[in-house]
């Protein structure tokens, strides 16, 4: 059992976890489908959660300082653009993106509260820092809110520009500025991703193990998550935006097999779960390769491949939450949102942990 502060939160809501800290007792609710009630636990319970023949299919994506604080050439207004999803083939490129569009301010400022920006349109470049340059190719809303851009170095470095320039993506209820580090998992490869996958900070090698002696097998893809939100309600509710998802033949060939032998495929992460269901087949059998995760998962999603979850705890309004309906009934959702709220879980990034069972 998981002793929290009651009364963390207010107003029905889930205080936010302000630190970028690891927490080997972030507290984990587990939530079976059609069940009576739920288990509380430490993220080290997970080893008596799943079980032998599991898979935990985790994402080894990197997370880039996806935010780039700069001015437009022209007007000089100054201009924040996040990267939003990566349109180039190969996870080694950095060239194409969409990318949202925010006014003067920063992190500190709550995102929904920046005075708009400056209305972008083809054609345009917005002077970021260290030798990087964005060229507007194109309007995606009539907000002005959403384009696709292309980056471009002036030295030829685009890695190294981005990386000079380049912030992570964070919001107004962390307490500091955070650093690169300190959005990547153990697991993190490619870079591809812009906000992190954060349902893997807690965990640990040490728990990694003991899955893999107790029998679960973990078995990793890409996925370059994308943006939480972007401040614009309009926008907000068409994400996730597509996004891209890599899945080696052999990854694509464990999981499979696994699905075959009845094995549950528990999927680490919201991104993880729309990966696997956007690449599998009417048979729920993986195609390997790249892919643009384009579905969006509610309860009317009959899923093909994932059969858990294990996320972060997220509002009952949220989008995320829609997706989490395809595992587990909203009603069912609502009473242990409220009764992590009651005990006193953390939310966001680097809050407590929900493993959700179909």
């Amino acid at each position: 059992m998981v002793s929290r502060p009651v009364g963390a939160a207010s107003g029905g809501a889930l205080a936010p976890a302000r630190t970028a800290r690891r927490r080997a007792d972030a507290a984990l609710m587990v939530v079976r489908a059609g069940a009576s009630g739920v288990r509380h636990t430490t993220v080290a319970g997970l080893t008596g959660a799943l079980r032998a023949r599991d898979v935990l299919v985790v994402n080894d994506a990197a997370t880039l300082p996806a935010s780039l604080s700069g001015r437009h050439v022209g007007s000089g207004a100054a201009v924040e653009l996040r990267l939003a999803a990566n349109l180039d083939r190969e996870h080694r490129a950095l060239t194409c993106w969409v990318a949202a569009v925010l006014g003067p301010g920063d992190w500190r400022e709550d995102t929904e509260r920046r005075a708009p920006p400056v209305r972008l349109a083809e054609g345009d470049v917005v002077a970021l820092g260290a030798g990087l340059v964005a060229h507007v190719e194109r309007r995606l809303h009539p907000s002005g809110r959403l384009v696709r851009v292309r980056l471009a170095a002036q030295d030829g470095d685009l890695w190294g520009a981005l990386y000079r320039a380049g912030r992570p993506i964070q919001y107004a209820y962390h307490r500091a500025p955070l650093e690169v580090w300190d959005q990547q998992t153990l697991f993190s490869g490619p870079p591809v991703a812009v906000e992190p996958p954060s349902s893997g900070f807690h965990l640990t090698w040490s728990l990694i193990f003991a899955l893999q002696r107790r029998g679960v097998e973990v078995v990793p893809i890409t996925h370059g998550t994308g943006l939480s939100t972007t401040g614009d309600p309009s926008l907000d509710a068409a994400l996730p935006l597509p996004e891209p998802t890599w899945v080696t033949a052999e990854a694509a060939a464990r999981i499979t097999a696994a699905r075959r032998r009845g094995a549950r495929i528990i999927a680490q992460g919201t991104g993880v779960a729309r990966a696997l269901e956007s690449v599998a087949d009417e048979r729920g059998e993986l195609r390997p390769g790249r892919a643009v995760s384009l579905l969006r998962l509610s309860a009317e999603t009959r899923l093909r491949v994932v059969s858990g979850l294990l996320t972060g705890i997220h509002d009952p309004a949220s989008s995320h939450a829609r997706l989490m309906e395809s595992l587990v009934p909203a009603q069912q959702l609502r009473g242990a949102f409220a009764e992590a709220v009651e005990r006193g879980y953390l939310g966001h990034e680097y809050g407590d942990l929900m493993l959700l069972l179909a």
